[in-house]
């Protein structure tokens, strides 16, 4: 598979004493998808909104298609960015149907398209409901399907299953497991849910402020996981046979890093 994006040496800070990213570097494959994990104040939502084109970059390259866009790859990507939920305006009175379809030309919109999207989502029988009706996990599948509805080649997505419970997240990322599969889009996926990550995407790239490891989510274990999280684990993150793609209960450790509240 080719590289569909590359990320080279990204840095990043908010102020000159607070680096947020330090010579970050990724490739992203066709028809794959990565997933982002790390501590809180590591970089990760930095890093997306970056790649969105939401902050400028102050250095580094991002690369689309072995083409260097990155002052002007607003132009040139087909890119599609789910931020936080809890970022969203709900008060607004607005449908679940015209949430999706806002900020896209009306006309340029395939009803036959949103139709099949509004059911491959299971929100048919919302789409005349207001957005401050919905659950956090309907909410999260209507900010899905307004990026999907634009067709990108890739699509990132921040913390997409905070605040579900365990069932509604294993629906979620099944959801997105056969959207890549049918669309070929590529995903860049946040997450703080390790087992999650683990078992749902097919390589990992560990991220605190700078880039620790990225590979196949086969080869990851729990030296790994130590050295970004900068602390140890009661038991053993990873199931010893990973063939099964199961992983083993485990403690969360709280990782703050000191003097940093980005994340």
């Amino acid at each position: 598979m080719k590289n569909i994006l590359e990320v080279k040496n990204l840095s990043y800070q908010y102020s000159e004493n607070d680096l947020i990213l330090s010579n970050v570097s990724f490739q992203l494959q066709s028809n794959t998808l990565l997933g982002i994990i790390g501590p809180n104040g590591g970089g990760k939502t930095t890093l997306l909104r970056i790649i969105a084109g939401l902050i400028p970059i102050q250095e580094g390259e991002i690369v689309w298609n072995g083409k260097e866009i990155s002052k002007n790859f607003h132009k040139e990507l087909r890119l599609s960015y789910v931020p936080q939920r809890d970022t969203v305006n709900t008060s607004l009175p607005i449908t679940v149907k015209d949430m999706i379809i806002f900020g896209n030309l009306p006309d340029k919109v395939n009803k036959r398209e949103l139709s099949k999207l509004l059911e491959k989502l299971g929100l048919t029988k919302l789409k005349d409901s207001l957005i401050k009706e919905l659950s956090g996990g309907q909410l999260q599948r209507v900010l899905l399907a307004k990026a999907l509805i634009r067709r990108p080649s890739v699509l990132l997505l921040d913390e997409p299953t905070k605040g579900l419970d365990s069932t509604g997240q294993d629906q979620l990322l099944n959801l997105m497991n056969t959207i890549q599969e049918e669309t070929e889009c590529s995903i860049i996926l946040v997450d703080h849910n390790i087992n999650q990550v683990i078992k749902h995407c097919d390589e990992i790239l560990c991220l605190n402020r700078k880039h620790h490891w990225h590979d196949k989510k086969e080869l990851f274990n729990t030296d790994i996981m130590n050295s970004v999280y900068h602390c140890e684990f009661e038991h053993s993150l990873i199931h010893e046979n990973q063939k099964d793609g199961k992983v083993t209960e485990h403690h969360q450790c709280s990782v703050h890093p000191e003097g940093h509240e980005h994340d």
